[in-house]
């Protein structure tokens, strides 16, 4: 049973995302618009994602930055914030990827370098696999490899119903408000402010966004794991105090990437690149002038 239908209908039925949205447009890539940031120039363009809940607006401070340096674009990953999945999306991290280089080649990004968090950094490194000519360099925040993913998966999915094809789409759905404020708790060091990042998610939700959290779970469940290595530069950054990720080895999903560099934030949780902000773009302006230019 295919349970992401339940997320496609909502995004079909949802109202067209209005006023309020900033400075974002939408890009339409195989079937899915999405919503992008877009700012600055040169040829290599830097291309983040959020890490839901989290939404485009918690980056635009780091965005902004870098858009004096180089071309920076955020963009919002199918199902997720306010970009919409095609009629026939199943979340794949295969898909993803058809839809992300479309995208990147619909943009006129001939190089990119892929900032992804947590699982989309699987599908970064695929990205990278299958074009490497288009993708010059990832780096990854908080990512696991492919066995992890499946293991934190089963950790995070309350009592099985998560991972249930229509069940976990319509329970996500319903507690999609707890669902973030117990995420943040967990995601950030214990004493740090969640009220920042909850704040921006709750506005999201208020303005039509979403999250469509089992059907990307239900997807990992159904993949495989990556046999091909990658062999364009990886930068891996990790918070050593992310207390959703303890029993994860953060380099094992660099096993397959030779040539990678694992950079640890220490004191930091789930987010780094937003929790440490400036030594987060230190390391990628540094990555870029060593690894990939």
């Amino acid at each position: 049973m295919d349970g992401s239908i339940v997320d496609r209908a909502r995004f079909a039925l949802a109202r067209p995302p209005g006023e309020g949205l900033g400075p974002y447009s939408f890009v339409s890539a195989g079937g899915a618009a999405l919503r992008v940031w877009d700012e600055g120039s040169g040829s290599l363009a830097l291309v983040l994602t959020p890490d839901p809940p989290n939404v485009l607006e918690h980056h635009q401070p780091t965005l902004r930055s870098l858009a004096g340096r180089v071309r920076a674009i955020g963009v919002e990953l199918p199902g997720f914030g306010h970009s919409r999945p095609a009629s026939s999306f199943r979340f794949s991290i295969e898909e993803n990827v058809d839809v992300l280089l479309q995208a990147l080649e619909r943009m006129g990004v001939q190089r990119a370098v892929l900032m992804f968090p947590c699982l989309a950094g699987l599908i970064a490194l695929e990205a990278a696999r299958r074009a490497p000519e288009r993708v010059a360099g990832v780096v990854l925040s908080q990512t696991p490899s492919f066995e992890d993913a499946l293991a934190w998966a089963a950790r995070v999915d309350f009592r099985g119903l998560i991972g249930t094809p229509i069940v976990g789409q319509l329970l996500v759905r319903a507690l999609r408000h707890p669902l973030a404020k117990s995420w943040y708790r967990a995601a950030l060091p214990k004493g740090a402010d969640q009220g920042p990042y909850l704040e921006q998610a709750l506005q999201a939700y208020a303005r039509g966004a979403d999250y469509s959290l089992a059907s990307a779970l239900q997807a990992i469940r159904r993949g495989t794991a990556p046999v091909d290595r990658v062999e364009v530069p990886v930068l891996s950054v990790w918070g050593d105090a992310d207390r959703t990720h303890r029993p994860t080895d953060p380099e094992r999903a660099l096993t397959l990437a030779p040539r990678s560099r694992l950079v640890v934030f220490e004191g930091s949780g789930h987010f780094p690149d937003l929790e440490r902000p400036e030594r987060f773009e230190r390391e990628i302006l540094t990555f870029l002038d060593k690894e990939v230019r």
